[in-house]
């Protein structure tokens, strides 16, 4: 039988000028084609439906990636204690005063959501206005009341922690008030009575309540001078180590209910990664009791 030729395609040899052609064609393809992608974007972006869907897929991203963030963040502090409160150290770089850290860390809360509110395209009917009171209630007290409670004032913050809540409010603030006040399109005055934003409320007022209440006991537990760490008794600090990351947890769980809102889930599941974690039972003196040193 006769033997089957074989066929051997080599590649061509270019030379240098023919190497210097093929790449100038390649970028002029791939101008071409980024022109045709840029007038695509201008196109979407002069069309408000696909505008709008585009906004909605950024925002969602940006919601899935906060959730998955937020779940690892959960883990990390089984393992890290951050370095604020009783467990500040050295080592996280320079560090300011607790009290003008909380409020530059909580002031873009308060300032972001309050643009969105008086900018917003949707109806300011009664269901945007309370919420934006909620928002401003909370936060107006955590930024500018609660650092001036704060007994012992000479306690340090690493600007890294404080950077990082800036950037965690900053965003925040802007999602929610992106979607409350324009991209959600307004709520009805009906919303009002709706189930979803009463037990919402009512979850909201409760853990604003609680907050309130179980900072006012830590505030109250040292003596002027006193800067060693005490254990309170009594109400709910019988039964939980902090109410007062437990009144927050209860808070934006009213508020991810009453807003029913993508945005509102993920403040509630970013707010306190690790509050989860502190806010579990445990047994304390019937009295106050000191702590060693560095405990």
């Amino acid at each position: 039988m006769p033997t089957p030729r074989r066929f051997y395609i080599s590649a061509p040899v270019l030379s240098k000028k023919h190497s210097r052609t093929r790449w100038t064609g390649l970028s002029t393809m791939a101008l071409f084609n980024f022109s045709l992608i840029t007038q695509e974007l201008c196109k979407w972006s002069k069309d408000p439906t696909r505008k709008k869907v585009a906004e909605n897929f950024g925002i969602t991203l940006l919601i899935v990636s906060g959730l998955i963030v937020a779940a690892g963040v959960f883990a990390a502090l089984f393992f890290i204690r951050a370095p604020y409160g009783r467990y500040y150290r050295k080592g996280w770089g320079p560090d300011l005063p607790n009290r003008i850290s909380w409020l530059i860390m909580e002031a873009p809360s308060v300032v972001v959501m309050a643009a969105f509110f008086f900018t917003g395209t949707a109806p300011k009917n009664l269901p945007p206005v309370l919420f934006f009171l909620m928002w401003e209630a909370h936060y107006i007290h955590r930024a500018f009341i609660y650092p001036f409670q704060i007994t012992n004032h000479r306690k340090q913050w690493p600007v890294a922690i404080l950077a990082m809540g800036f950037v965690f409010n900053l965003g925040n603030s802007a999602l929610n008030g992106r979607y409350l006040f324009s991209t959600s399109g307004g709520y009805p005055t009906s919303w009002i009575y709706d189930p979803r934003f009463l037990a919402g409320f009512a979850l909201f007022l409760t853990g604003f309540i609680t907050n309130r209440w179980a900072d006012r006991v830590l505030q109250n537990l040292r003596l002027p001078g006193e800067t060693s760490y005490k254990i309170p008794y009594g109400g709910l600090y019988r039964r939980i180590s902090c109410p007062n990351y437990l009144g927050e947890i209860i808070e934006w769980s009213g508020w991810a209910l009453a807003t029913w809102s993508l945005p509102g889930l993920r403040h509630m599941d970013l707010r306190k990664p690790g509050a989860a974690r502190y806010c579990q039972p445990c047994l304390v003196p019937s009295k106050f009791c000191r702590l060693p040193e560095g405990a």
